[in-house]
């Protein structure tokens, strides 16, 4: 059943930029504009959750390129270290690019920063642009590195 619809000026006149002339008439435009909206809206969609590796999993592995680092060191540095350590382990949303154009397994690794910082095993007034280690942040990298020894293989 079709219906009648007033529109304003202003929207009429937005609408004619979505239209093609000779072609669309106002429904058709109407169901472009929305097939539009429901595009943009499919992008910002969050991945479902446990799509990729859980920020958790970051934190050792940031701490023991911090320690072999001499508990501090540029973020570059860290995150390429951490990406050795670990991209056997990352999938392919890991992997994946998010909206930013940035790997997903980057945003973790942050993540996993800011927990650390919250938590006292990273400094929080290192400088800008440098990741460092605290005294309980080394503890807990060589109380794991000692356990590793005692482990029988």
């Amino acid at each position: 059943m079709a219906r009648t619809v007033k529109i304003g000026e202003a929207a009429y006149e937005r609408m004619k930029e979505f239209a093609t002339p000779m072609e669309d008439d106002f429904e058709s435009t109407l169901i472009k504009i929305m097939d539009l909206a429901d595009r943009q809206l499919d992008k910002r969609k969050h991945l479902p959750v446990g799509a990729r590796t859980p920020w958790k999993e970051y934190e050792l592995p940031i701490m023991e390129a911090l320690y072999r680092m001499k508990s501090r060191a540029p973020v570059k540095q860290v995150m390429e270290s951490v990406y050795e350590s670990m991209k056997d382990r990352l999938n392919d949303v890991d992997n994946g690019r998010s909206r930013g154009g940035q790997a997903r397994w980057y945003g973790s690794a942050h993540a996993a920063r800011r927990a650390m910082i919250k938590n006292g095993l990273l400094k929080h007034d290192a400088p800008t642009g440098i990741w460092e280690l605290s005294e309980d942040g080394v503890r807990v990298v060589e109380d794991a590195a000692a356990g590793r020894e005692e482990t029988p293989a």
